[in-house]
């Protein structure tokens, strides 16, 4: 497996607290994701995955996401399964 995470600030301010979590000012991530699995298999079993990803908080400035992702596979199998996989996402948690 292969990951490949980058992510520089400039000018920034980063708070966290227990209720919110923020970056303020320029934001670059450049995410390169190769021959990455995800999966779920058996009954009622959960699996997430998630790369550069940013679920919450608030995000001023500029942002910019170069994201490539190649022979990526997320499956679930099995009732009541659920497999979820992220990369390079803003604001999206995960389902499982």
């Amino acid at each position: 497996m292969k990951n490949l995470a980058l992510l520089s600030l400039t000018a920034f301010v980063f708070s966290a607290s227990a209720q919110t979590l923020s970056i303020d000012g320029n934001t670059s991530m450049t995410i390169n994701s190769e021959q990455n699995m995800n999966a779920a298999v058996g009954a009622n079993t959960k699996a997430s995955q998630a790369m550069g990803a940013i679920e919450s908080g608030d995000i001023k400035g500029n942002t910019s996401m170069n994201v490539q992702a190649k022979q990526t596979m997320n499956a679930a199998v099995g009732e009541g399964s659920c497999a979820d996989q992220q990369v390079g996402t803003i604001g999206k948690k995960s389902n499982c």
